[in-house]
């Protein structure tokens, strides 16, 4: 997931860099050569919060804010997208998990703005492929310290297939029927 930096997914895989549209070809690559192929991809963001005043903002940091914020999770995307089409198979799941961590004394810049970006890519990755050969669905949540329920609510709504591809879906308290 981009974030604050590369790392390693799991034993065995390449550093990603999220800058870089090759090393997210080569992260989906690792995956599917150590897994034989990708059934699923989930993918979480969960935006940086970032309280400075704009004066005081270097521009190498809005550069490595957009590299690992918003350019890395087209990139990746893009990647995984092209490997379920190419297999007519598997589910892409992009969720957003919104935390409110900004106040009027210390604005938060970055966090509102990631999630932002993220949403509308994600909503539109999403509906773009509602006919795609396969699954993808997108989540939100703006409940903190519900983690552990909004992770239950994507894995349950993703058991039940098809019917939800396409789709974003809101979780919440206010969301009565779960959708």
């Amino acid at each position: 997931m981009p974030g604050e930096t590369p790392g390693r997914f799991h034993e065995g895989m390449p550093e990603w860099n999220p800058a870089s549209p090759v090393s997210a070809r080569t992260l989906v690559l690792a995956a599917r050569n150590q897994l034989e192929h990708i059934d699923e991809a989930v993918l979480v963001c969960v935006p940086p919060a970032y309280r400075r005043p704009p004066a005081d903002i270097v521009p190498a940091e809005i550069d490595r804010f957009i590299d690992y914020n918003i350019k890395g999770w087209f990139f990746l995307v893009r990647e995984l997208a092209a490997s379920f089409r190419r297999r007519s198979a598997g589910t892409l799941v992009l969720a957003l998990q919104e935390i409110n961590t900004g106040t009027r004394e210390e604005p938060d810049l970055a966090g509102p703005s990631a999630a932002a970006a993220f949403r509308a890519f994600a909503q539109n990755a999403v509906l773009a492929s509602a006919n795609a050969s396969y699954l993808a669905m997108g989540f939100s949540s703006a409940e903190s310290g519900a983690e552990s329920a909004f992770a239950a609510y994507i894995f349950k709504t993703m058991e039940e297939g098809r019917r939800n591809s396409g789709k974003w879906h809101k979780f919440g308290k206010f969301n009565l029927f779960g959708r």
